[in-house]
């Protein structure tokens, strides 16, 4: 059986058990709604998978052990009971079972709904989609996918892997163990921590990170990335909004079509920016940065082995500060229009020449080492001493 939702195909694979009903359903009136109540519950595989499919909003929470239990809860306006039940009618959820998969359908008819579940957390795999409604669940031991329309995400203490596919709306996660792959169509993603690797890829939003053990994949279409720690190399991509990577251990890649870039901490960074300031401070390895209009100001840190580096703009300042234990070799060049003041260092091996309207400057900084290669186009270059 193939069940389309939301541009997402959902498959199962039904046994020969034919799906049976969930028990009677309850009414009763709350103000101008009309409320209708089904629950029931089904005997858990251990170590199966749970597969859920409804039109509303789903609830997850793990448990020790025990059974699968559900309550779905509909509301529907009708001016009497009546009327109620017809708008309501042949609302059962349908439950059955595929080899080591529970499955659970709720119906899709007129008003809004909310599901809740209760299971074992030690699942194999749970699988939840909903085409309108949003998705919060919390305590598993296993793996989790999310196939979500337009509601939001919130998913939570999850010790396996995480994926999420979205057509639109907020995604948040926090305390995940296994590695994360997020595919929105339009909303932000915010991240507390995760242990594994991760990516992240939505039309239009924020992404904010706090914690990643892996490695990052962050791309947006529009808006902020902010990662705040990152155990290995971070690749990071928007069309416009800044890019901040407080700390990342290994190589950072970042490309901004329309705003700045900051990394605070990194092993080796390889910046564009077609408009924007580029800043990048106690970085080792290699330092690759350009911007088409906008200033660079670079740090190494110090005491860490560098390896051969390009800082240009093509318009606006580069600033490099490096340490007195850390060796490079300086070649800096700047269209300057004749101005011997383009290019100012602290370091008196550096000495600057005029080359018709081209500023050259050259030099061994603490013995020499790889080439720091600096090219303006109008602005300073500044080399100053850490």
């Amino acid at each position: 059986m193939i069940v389309k939702r939301f541009g997402f195909t959902v498959g199962f694979v039904l046994s020969s058990t034919l799906f049976s009903a969930s028990p009677v359903p309850t009414l009763h009136q709350d103000g101008k709604y009309w409320v209708e109540s089904i629950q029931g519950s089904e005997p858990a595989i251990p170590g199966g998978k749970l597969r859920v499919t409804t039109p509303g909003n789903v609830i997850w929470r793990g448990q020790a052990g025990g059974d699968i239990r559900y309550t779905l809860t509909r509301r529907v306006q009708a001016h009497s009971e009546t009327e109620a039940r017809a708008l309501l009618k042949a609302s059962t959820l349908l439950h059955s079972r595929s080899g080591r998969t529970v499955h659970l359908i709720a119906p899709s008819l007129a008003g809004n709904s909310d599901l809740r579940i209760s299971g074992p957390r030690g699942l194999h795999r749970l699988f939840l989609a909903t085409p309108g409604g949003s998705i919060d669940a919390a305590d598993l031991d296993g793996s989790l996918s999310v196939e979500n329309g337009a509601g939001k995400i919130a998913i939570q203490r999850v010790a396996g892997d995480v994926d999420i596919r979205s057509a639109g709306g907020a995604t948040s996660l926090n305390s995940i163990g296994g590695r994360v792959s997020v595919m929105s169509a339009g909303g932000g993603i915010d991240v507390g921590s995760i242990l594994g690797a991760a990516t992240f890829q939505t039309g239009g939003g924020d992404i904010l990170i706090q914690k990643v053990g892996g490695m990052v994949q962050a791309f947006t279409g529009g808006g902020e990335i902010r990662i705040i720690q990152a155990g290995d190399a971070v690749f990071a991509r928007t069309a416009g909004g800044p890019i901040e990577i407080e700390r990342a251990l290994g190589l950072v890649t970042a490309r901004n079509a329309g705003g700045p870039i900051r990394v605070g901490a990194a092993a080796g960074v390889h910046c564009e920016s077609d408009s924007g300031t580029i800043r990048l401070t106690n970085v080792s390895g290699s330092m690759r940065a350009s911007t088409a209009a906008g200033s660079i100001v670079a740090e190494f840190l110090s005491g860490r082995p560098v390896v051969e580096s390009v800082l240009s703009t093509g318009s606006g300042d580069i600033t490099v500060f490096i340490p007195s234990n850390v060796g490079v070799t300086v070649h800096a060049r700047n269209n300057s229009s004749g101005n011997p003041g383009a290019i100012v260092s602290d370091y008196s091996a550096i000495q600057a020449r005029t080359t018709g309207f081209v500023l050259i400057a050259d030099g061994k900084v603490n013995g020499g080492g790889p080439l720091l290669s600096l090219a303006g186009n109008g602005g300073r270059i500044l080399i100053k001493r850490k």
